[in-house]
């Protein structure tokens, strides 16, 4: 007798409608340290600079933590390596069910993130993306996991953060390249 709980998996390819449900409709949503690692990015009518970044730029990553508050900045760039699009993505481990905390064994350790970009105007796929983040950024985030965890939530400080738009916050911050 087959299990009931056996999980389903689904292939996906560029060009097919999601099957998911939308995260958001325009914007990014870091949905980590779960079964999914998912950054996901919905914008309606994506132009080709766009899916060209989304699918081969080179990805720049900011991480901005204050008073146990996180904020991801994705920059994504063109293939000489100027800015396209700018995203923020807030991340709050204290709200994630099971959440699943990422051991760093030593300095190759890198935390992977599937990317999927969907146009919400049509639900298709543009881009499907692998990438890691480099060793320092792994530690700083799963750091500021832990001390997420033991804190209760304050909304101002990502109230201050979200009255910038993300171009700008991201020249507030380091900037880590991404990997495959």
């Amino acid at each position: 007798m087959e299990s009931e709980n056996k999980k389903k998996f689904v292939t996906l390819s560029v060009g097919s409608p999601y099957p998911f449900n939308n995260i958001v409709r325009e914007g990014a949503a870091a949905n980590f340290l779960n079964d999914a690692n998912l950054l996901f990015i919905g914008l309606p009518n994506m132009d080709r600079a766009e899916v060209v970044a989304f699918k081969k730029g080179d990805l720049k990553c900011g991480l901005l933590v204050k008073n146990n508050t996180i904020l991801f900045l994705w920059q994504f760039c063109d293939k000489k390596g100027r800015p396209v699009i700018t995203m923020d993505t807030p991340f709050d481990a204290r709200i994630i069910p099971d959440i699943k905390l990422y051991d760093v064994m030593n300095t190759d350790t890198r935390y992977a993130i599937e990317i999927h970009c969907v146009d919400t105007a049509t639900n298709k796929i543009k881009a499907l993306r692998h990438i890691t983040m480099p060793y320092e950024l792994t530690v700083a985030f799963m750091s500021a996991v832990q001390d997420q965890l033991t804190t209760k939530a304050d909304p101002k400080q990502l109230n201050i953060w979200m009255q910038q738009q993300p171009v700008e916050l991201i020249k507030t911050t380091k900037n880590y390249d991404m990997g495959t």
